[in-house]
């Protein structure tokens, strides 16, 4: 079956770590400003305030896209059906746009995952089956199976990974865009590790608009098709982190940020990350 576009928006905003009414009030915020993609997972435990926040906002259902999560705990299929309809509850929500598995994992039997992720979709509580922390040797394996077994309708479109100027992940990106993939990028802020870089400093002072570090970063992101999830607790970082989107980046500072050399990983769990 032809896949069936989602339209996404250049950028969202994800929650990680933000809780409690401070999450309620930042994808408020967030919503407020522009933001119509909203990052969650199982794991963050903040699935409901982010459904308060939804609840609270008068913008209509079919301009948002929602994201969550499945934890690895839940992929069997009796838990994904069971927790996925747990995270429906807690977001208010019927349906979910994108579903991921959040990591890819060695107890879970993929064939059998990816057939509750099917009857989910075939059910209308999810739009798009999606992966995170995939390497490209995982998506080949994912996309074989499915195919090899005619699990899924639809192909899977979206991976969600580290990806900023510090980790650019060059060879997952060429496989992805060759396999009509895309990168949902989290971390997309180096963890506030962008403002020392050179080639990123050289940029912010001889850019006619002087923008901030995390702007100029976000724009590379974009223009190398990824779609970014940056998170704040703050409005204005909010406020600037979207306004990254609008940001024109000449070919020779794309150029110069391409050609940084240094890798910094931020979030590499020793239990359940891949071998990159």
């Amino acid at each position: 079956m032809e896949h069936s576009s989602l339209n996404l928006p250049k950028i969202g905003f994800g929650t990680w770590q933000l809780t409690g009414k401070s999450c309620e009030t930042a994808v408020g915020q967030a919503l407020d400003i522009g933001y119509r993609l909203i990052d969650t997972a199982q794991i963050y435990k903040n699935e409901q305030e982010v459904g308060k926040a939804l609840a609270a906002s008068s913008i209509p259902r079919e301009e948002l896209t929602i994201a969550t999560k499945v934890w690895i705990t839940n992929l069997s299929p009796k838990n994904i059906l069971k927790s996925t309809e747990k995270s429906l509850k807690k977001l208010g929500l019927s349906y979910v746009d994108i579903l991921y598995i959040h990591w890819p994992s060695k107890i879970y039997n993929i064939i059998k995952t990816l057939r509750a992720f099917e009857e989910l979709r075939q059910q209308g509580k999810i739009k798009q089956i999606a992966v995170s922390n995939f390497t490209p040797k995982l998506l080949e394996e994912v996309t074989r199976f499915s195919e090899a077994s005619e699990i899924l309708e639809g192909k899977i479109h979206l991976n969600q990974v580290e990806h900023h100027p510090l980790l650019q992940q060059k060879s997952l990106r060429d496989y992805m865009s060759k396999h009509d993939m895309q990168v949902v990028a989290y971390t997309p802020l180096a963890r506030g590790n962008l403002g020392a870089v050179p080639a990123i400093k050289t940029i912010v002072e001889n850019h006619p608009t002087h923008p901030s570090p995390e702007q100029v970063a976000l724009a590379w992101e974009m223009h190398h098709g990824a779609l970014p999830i940056p998170r704040s607790s703050s409005a204005d970082h909010m406020q600037s982190n979207f306004d990254a989107q609008f940001l024109q980046l000449t070919e020779e500072d794309i150029n110069k940020i391409d050609a940084i050399s240094s890798v910094k990983r931020f979030l590499n769990p020793p239990l359940i990350a891949p071998k990159w």
